[in-house]
């Protein structure tokens, strides 16, 4: 089967499925005792499910924007709350290219990415529960737990409708198809609410109702709020809340619940480990590079002033795109960028020789894109050179407007074509490694039994580019005499077969390293898919 997904999207979703099958069995298991407390019934299993909601959402995000989507700027693991807002907001705006994968073969991809959105949107809910749950021992009714689960198991199923998920989510475990229907369960925990006699009673089944829900209230900043505090810290105020946002959201079922209750002072340290994930150190080219920005700017900002372009060198815009987020916001000093800040290095990253560098990724950074536009229209003006100016005005400014104007580009623009050729060309890259590795023996292009797995394992979806080249690396390190030709060949069969975020510091190592020329052109072009893919302007691939 050829690998459609990213390795590390595909062990999340293989997770997502072992924790839903965990909650499954843990609710068809007859209780192991007599609970003496009712509160941590179903704990473990409202957690697991919860578990299961996470772990497929985060497997979204790192397709779209590889592994450190899903950490913050410090290298730890966001919070499931965090990863959800990323998740939702993707699927809320026009598409980017990376994340067609989601609606391959569905007939209508905007209805899709509806129901995929309208999926989630209880997620929000279910994730505080989790750590209610995990953190507290707080747990929910059967029925509840049920009604989770099954919420879980109809967003994996709506995702398997995508061609490329689908083949991954083929022992997605069967769930039972007789549970209780979402009213019935509202209708027996008003039931409860009204005979339950304390604040923390009252809270824990408040939070139950929000669960079942059909619908999530809208105005959620507030009650979402009280929603988190009402688990531990059952106040009058956020049960009134939570009360009144239910009855709002279903007058006729809810019309019979009341409030109140007492300050109970109780707290919950919550603390969020995390695994360090270390990226390939950057060659030394790399290290100057924040010594440089402020004097690029100032300079192209006061040449165009002058009807000029004094743009940015390319030995600057070689490192830009593999820098993480916090390095780029390091560097430039600032979070967003203004459009001042941002035009003269997208102007130097089309103004080169032939393969443009990264440059949508800078675009993402700036908000107010109509002053961008008018930089760029200002250099295209300044520029001497006719092929610059047509590539800032029908490539960068184009892609711009349609960003802004949250629509696709159209399937015959020139981007769109350019790598719907390129990602095709790469994966068919990709599936002829192996042969290419037949080919060498016995040649200068022989690689060891090390190397050859590690090619042979990112060719079939187990391994990356960057790890394949590392054990090339190594095993050239090992020879003697002159290994140029063997790693350049190699560099560029590599580089043509990936367009995986995760291996932007790898092409851009290549690219910096003056002894793989060779391989130069492959690099730069996967760059430019992966920023066009990751960042650009929606488009559709096919």
């Amino acid at each position: 089967m050829p690998q459609f997904l990213t390795r590390s999207s595909v062990r999340l979703l293989e997770a997502s499925m072992d924790s839903l099958a965990c909650a499954i069995q843990a609710a068809a298991t007859p209780a192991r005792h007599v609970s003496r407390s009712q509160d941590a019934s179903h704990a473990a299993i409202i957690g697991m499910a919860a578990t299961a909601a996470e772990q497929a959402i985060s497997s979204i995000l790192v397709q779209v924007d590889g592994d450190e989507a899903v950490l913050t700027p410090d290298g730890k693991f966001k919070t499931a709350s965090h990863v959800l807002e990323d998740v939702t907001r993707l699927l809320s705006a026009a598409p980017v290219a990376r994340a067609t994968f989601l609606t391959a073969g569905v007939s209508d991809h905007a209805v899709h990415r509806r129901e995929l959105l309208g999926s989630i949107s209880s997620f929000s809910l279910l994730v505080k529960q989790r750590a209610a749950a995990l953190h507290g021992g707080y747990g929910v009714t059967k029925e509840v737990a049920d009604h989770t689960i099954h919420k879980v198991h109809r967003f994996l199923a709506l995702l398997a409708q995508s061609q490329r998920i689908k083949p991954y989510l083929a022992s997605l475990p069967d769930v039972s198809s007789a549970y209780s229907e979402p009213f019935v369960i509202l209708d027996d925990l008003v039931a409860k609410f009204q005979k339950a006699g304390t604040p923390q009673q009252k809270g824990a089944i408040l939070r139950q109702l929000f669960l079942v829900l059909p619908n999530i209230p809208s105005n959620a900043p507030d009650w979402l709020a009280a929603f988190e505090r009402v688990v531990v810290v059952p106040v009058d105020g956020d049960i009134r809340l939570l009360v009144t946002t239910l009855q709002q959201a279903q007058p006729a079922r809810l019309a019979r619940l009341s409030g109140g209750g007492r300050a109970i002072s109780v707290r919950i340290t919550r603390e969020q480990a995390a695994l360090p994930i270390e990226l390939q150190a950057l060659r030394a080219e790399f290290r100057n590079i924040e010594d440089q920005i402020g004097a690029d700017i100032a300079i192209a900002n006061g040449r165009l002033s002058d009807g000029l372009l004094d743009l940015p060198p390319d030995r600057v815009m070689a490192g830009l795109f593999a820098m993480s987020e916090r390095k780029l916001t390091e560097v430039f000093g600032v979070e967003d960028l203004t459009a001042h800040m941002a035009w003269p290095f997208i102007a130097a990253a089309v103004s080169t020789t032939g393969t443009s560098r990264p440059y949508w990724f800078l675009v993402r950074r700036v908000r107010d894109l109509g002053q961008l536009r008018a930089q760029l229209l200002r250099a295209a003006d300044a520029g001497s050179r006719p092929a610059l100016s047509q590539k800032l005005t029908s490539e960068v400014v184009a892609g711009i407007d349609a960003i802004e104007r949250q629509r696709q580009l159209a399937p015959n623009d020139p981007l769109v074509a350019e790598c719907r050729e390129r990602n095709e060309a790469a994966i068919a890259k990709a599936s002829r490694l192996q042969e290419a590795v037949e080919r060498g023996l016995g040649t200068s292009r022989e690689i060891s039994a090390f190397a050859r797995e590690a090619v042979t394992d990112f060719a079939i979806g187990f391994g990356s580019a960057s790890e394949a080249w590392a054990a090339i690396e190594q095993d050239a390190a090992s020879q003697s005499g002159n290994t140029a030709g063997l790693r350049t060949y190699w560099a560029r069969m590599l580089a043509e077969a990936t367009a995986d975020p995760n291996d932007v510091t790898f092409l851009t190592n290549i690219v910096l390293d003056a002894a793989l020329s060779g391989a130069h052109t492959a690099a730069r072009q996967a760059l430019r898919l992966i920023d066009a893919m990751r960042n650009g302007p929606s488009m559709e691939l096919g």
